[in-house]
């Protein structure tokens, strides 16, 4: 059975997430975008994860699990560390790709940035229609 390490505060996760298939995030409180669930994602990583993790981020099938349960997320953990259902695994992780291509990608928020402000493409990101902006 495959272990696992509490390791406390770390200052960088870069290290951490060539060493893992899967990460948990098992968030109670916070608001806004979570982008320790992002940064997971974009690392093709399976995610488990409460509602408050997800917040802000993507749709459930973007996670191979997303509950405030702890049998569930206990459930799902033994599942991935035990592989027992790797299409699951796989279609979630894609998915999660998929979505922050749509989100994320460059077009994409200049898309966003012209709709909320009204911008024109002008210096790489978008403009402002005012000289200040």
């Amino acid at each position: 059975m495959p272990s696992v390490q509490v390791t406390g505060y770390v200052k960088s996760m870069e290290d951490y997430y060539s060493l893992v298939d899967n990460v948990i995030i098992p968030l109670r409180l916070g608001a806004g975008v979570k982008f320790k669930t992002i940064e997971a994602m974009i690392r093709g990583k399976n995610l488990v994860l409460t509602s408050v993790a997800s917040e802000g981020v993507a749709a459930s099938e973007c996670f191979f699990c997303l509950s405030d349960e702890a049998v569930e997320i206990s459930a799902a953990m033994v599942e991935l560390a035990l592989n027992l259902n790797p299409e699951k695994a796989r279609a979630a992780r894609e998915n999660a790709l998929q979505a922050l291509i749509g989100r994320y990608e460059l077009d994409s928020y200049k898309s966003g940035l012209n709709t909320v402000y009204g911008c024109a493409d002008r210096s790489g990101l978008g403009s402002s229609p005012s000289a200040g902006v």
